[in-house]
C-alpha cells in the first residue's frame, strides 16, 4: 500500500516530506507554503481516542489531513453480505433492492469519523490491492445513506427509540465514483477546509 502510494503521489508532482507504513508527509506544491498534507493509511485497526487526538493536533498546527483505507473487506470496506439480505426480507432494509443489499457496506469506527470529517462531501477513498480476479489500485466510493424502515412492526410494540425510521448510523451504500483522471489529486471538502478528499485516478478494474 505505502510503495503504491508513493509512486502515485511522486508521479502526480507532489514532493513527499517524510513517509511510513500509517503516514505520508506531503510538502505543499505552492512556494513559502510551509503547510504539510498529512495522509493516513489504514491498513489496520486504530484507536479512535488516539487517532483524533492527534488529527486535532494536525489542524490546530494549521496543517491539512487526508485518509486511505485498506479495502481487504475484514477491517475497512466490509459488506454487510448475509445480514443485509436477512434484513432486507421483509425487515428493516426491505425498501432495497438486491442490486443496492449488495453494495451495503457496514462502516468501522475510523471510517465513520473520516467520513464525518469530510461532510458535506461523502467519498471515501480505499487502496485496492491485487487479487486474482481485480487489478491494484486506488478506489473511491460515494457513501449514500441507508434508511431503516421499521413498518413490519405493530405500533403498539414500537416501545424502543431504535425502532423508528431513521439513517443508519453504520450502514451506508458504497457507490463507486468513475473518472478519468490520470494522477491522483487532493481537493478540500468545501472552500478554505484543511480537510482534503482523496480524489483517485482512473482504476483499471478487472484483470483482462
Amino acid at each position: 500500500m505505502l510503495d503504491v502510494t508513493l509512486s502515485h503521489i511522486e508521479t502526480a508532482g507532489y514532493k513527499i516530506n517524510s513517509a511510513n507504513e500509517d503516514e505520508i508527509t506531503i510538502l505543499s506544491k505552492i512556494e513559502n507554503n510551509n503547510r504539510k498534507l498529512h495522509l493516513f493509511l489504514h491498513s489496520q485497526k486504530t484507536n479512535r481516542k488516539i487517532f483524533v487526538h492527534e488529527i486535532n493536533e494536525i489542524l490546530h498546527s494549521g496543517d491539512y489531513i487526508s485518509n486511505i483505507f485498506y479495502k481487504d473487506g475484514e477491517n475497512f470496506h466490509v459488506r454487510l453480505g448475509r445480514r443485509a439480505h436477512v434484513k432486507g426480507n421483509e425487515r428493516s432494509l426491505k425498501r432495497y433492492t438486491n442490486q443496492d443489499l449488495q453494495k451495503m457496506l457496514h462502516l468501522r469506527d475510523l471510517e465513520k469519523f473520516a467520513l464525518g470529517q469530510n461532510s458535506p462531501q461523502t467519498t471515501l477513498t480505499y487502496y485496492q490491492p491485487e487479487t486474482q480476479r481485480l487489478a491494484e489500485g486506488f478506489r473511491s466510493y460515494n457513501m449514500g445513506n441507508v434508511i431503516l424502515n421499521y413498518e413490519h412492526i405493530p405500533q403498539g410494540d414500537r416501545r424502543f427509540d431504535f425502532v423508528r425510521e431513521k439513517v443508519a448510523d453504520d450502514y451506508k451504500i458504497a457507490q463507486e465514483i468513475t473518472k478519468q483522471r490520470k494522477n491522483i489529486r487532493f481537493s478540500p471538502r468545501k472552500k478554505g477546509s484543511k480537510i482534503l478528499i482523496v480524489n483517485a485516478p482512473k482504476y483499471a478494474g478487472k484483470k483482462a
